[in-house]
């Protein structure tokens, strides 16, 4: 609906004595009002969808904290448990086999026959490693053999001899400190004799 409002202007006319007044009319001036919707209902509506998104993003937000709390949880449930592993319980639990090469021995070497029982039971084979080591060290403080690579083993009592010697006699000589070390009860002398001429 529009409103309609009619002004009139009075305005005095001199004409001779008499002031006359005549209505002048004025521009009309024409008020609609539109129908439809205030500012203030438009205010309401948007305050009111802010406040549904407001609410909307808090829900997601807490939900998501749900969720994350619910997954350590279950975390920290699995880390405090004990993983058990089931074993077998048909076999015993076995020791692990330890081989040892003596460093007189190479790695890998040929098949070598059952060992005979040495008379004296275990300590033979500390004894054999002690007359091992007495003999390398007995050629190496030798004054006329310690210049010269001579290879020495002892093996059940049996010492062993290889190398190059520049003489019959410093090969004898070798074969002469081996016999004297305890734990030596014979020589095999695989020295060879090289002469420098």
């Amino acid at each position: 609906m529009s409103n309609y409002e009619e002004r009139h202007t009075v305005e005095e006319v001199r004409s001779g004595r008499r002031p006359m007044t005549r209505a002048i009319p004025e521009p009309v001036v024409v008020v609609e009002e539109r129908e439809g919707m205030s500012g203030l209902a438009i205010a309401v509506i948007v305050a009111a969808a802010i406040a549904a998104t407001t609410l909307i993003v808090y829900l997601i937000i807490n939900n998501q904290q749900q969720n994350r709390d619910a997954q350590q949880a279950k975390d920290q449930m699995a880390l405090s448990q004990p993983v058990q592993q089931p074993q077998p319980q048909s076999q015993p639990a076995q020791q692990p086999l330890i081989v040892t090469v003596p460093q007189s021995q190479p790695a890998a070497a040929a098949p070598v026959a059952p060992p005979v029982a040495p008379p004296s039971g275990s300590s033979s084979s500390s004894s054999m490693e002690n007359a091992q080591a007495d003999l390398n060290s007995k050629l190496l403080r030798d004054d006329q053999l310690s210049a010269y690579s001579i290879n020495a083993s002892v093996d059940n009592g049996i010492a062993t001899l290889s190398g190059d010697l520049p003489s019959s006699d410093l090969k004898m000589r070798a074969e002469q400190v081996a016999k004297s070390v305890k734990g030596v009860s014979a020589v095999i002398n695989h020295i060879s004799v090289q002469s420098n001429n």
